[in-house]
């Protein structure tokens, strides 16, 4: 696999954002519309992941920022035309790993997550979205091995970024040094808008 550290403080205009429509709340996979590509955001329900969502998209109706953790319960699509015969569907999951979560909606999702991971049918990639203070945690590692073994692109997007000092930001370079199962680690700032150009030109390549 291959490790790119990339880190920028390039403030971008919101004219930059990537032009998008919300298609709809989905409970379930087969309700999904039909997509060229799907690229999958997920993450931990305090990842920050509506809000580099919000940063990422300009849409008349964007991603909800709650103040309470795991109040997400559904899918959301968004799509983003590339041309006239293709476009990329971004699919919001919900966050997972909120402790005050009912059991058995906490294990629907779960499941419908995994089911999603292991067909890995109209995929062109997985965000996953982590606040860069935390550690990579089994969940983390669950998903970059089943997405590994199915060969989709997994981005790890430690988001949060603004909020290190540089002396923290030099040793989480060094800690993703090494190999890891990523295609690319990269650091994010929804706030200072750090690296969103680079997501927004992946998400149109797909």
């Amino acid at each position: 696999m291959i490790l790119l550290m990339i880190f920028s403080k390039a403030v971008l205009a919101d004219t930059q954002k990537l032009p998008a429509q919300f298609v709809g709340k989905y409970s379930d996979l087969a309700s999904l519309p039909a997509a060229h590509a799907v690229v999958a955001v997920i993450g931990r329900s305090n990842s920050g992941k509506s809000s580099l969502l919000r940063a990422l998209l300009s849409c008349a109706v964007p991603p909800r920022v709650s103040a309470q953790p795991g109040s997400t319960k559904l899918l959301y699509g968004y799509a983003i035309q590339k041309n006239r015969e293709s476009g990329v569907l971004l699919l919001d999951f919900p966050g997972y790993g909120y402790a005050k979560e009912r059991k058995a909606l906490r294990g629907h999702f779960h499941a419908m997550l995994a089911e999603y991971l292991e067909q890995g049918k109209r995929s062109g990639a997985v965000f996953l979205v982590m606040d860069c203070r935390r550690k990579l945690a089994e969940e983390e590692r669950a998903i970059a091995a089943i997405c590994n073994k199915r060969q989709l692109p997994i981005l790890l997007i430690l988001n949060k970024a603004d909020q290190l000092s540089q002396a923290e930001l030099a040793n989480l370079r060094r800690h993703y040094a090494d190999s890891q199962p990523f295609l690319e680690v990269l650091l994010v700032s929804a706030t200072h808008r750090w690296n969103l150009e680079y997501l927004r030109n992946f998400v149109l390549s797909r």
